[in-house]
């Protein structure tokens, strides 16, 4: 997300990338230091002290969402 981006905007764009097909979508908010994952139909937040497992959709793929916040 942007600093510009509003959150209604933000929502809107999830639901039509997830409607289109896309597996999962991660918004990042750098801000407020803050992550979602969201898969059709849910939207699962992730703390700061976890870690985004991806391996369905992309293989191998793993995130420790503290590294991403340094």
């Amino acid at each position: 997300m942007a600093p510009s981006d509003e959150a209604v905007k933000v929502a809107e764009q999830v639901d039509a990338w997830l409607h289109a097909g896309v597996r999962v979508v991660l918004v990042v908010d750098p801000q407020n230091r803050t992550m979602r994952e969201y898969r059709a139909p849910a939207c699962v937040p992730v703390d700061n002290e976890g870690t985004i497992d991806l391996g369905d959709v992309v293989p191998k793929f793993r995130l420790d969402v503290a590294e991403l916040f340094e």
